[in-house]
């Protein structure tokens, strides 16, 4: 069972917005956490991550994981802030 510790939202220097969610699960090897990074298609069977780093690169974001096996994981999602 793992335990949300916090989501923190804010805007970076350069007119970029990071959202940052960690908790303190099971967490991943760092094998997997590199070969989440590198892959782009789903050669695993689970996409949900996948899916989320497509989609945030898509749209011109950059979407990261940091994660320790027994201490937890980290997802860091960076997106332009939209000019109005």
């Amino acid at each position: 069972m793992y335990i949300l510790k916090q989501i923190c939202i804010s805007q970076l220097h350069d007119r970029t917005v990071e959202i940052r969610i960690e908790d303190n699960g099971v967490g991943f090897s760092e094998t997997l956490v590199q070969s989440f990074a590198e892959k782009t298609s789903s050669e695993r069977s689970g996409l949900g991550l996948i899916i989320a780093k497509k989609f945030i690169e898509a749209n011109g974001g950059n979407f990261s994981v940091s994660s320790r096996p027994n201490e937890g994981t980290t997802l860091s999602i960076r997106l332009q802030v939209a000019q109005c």
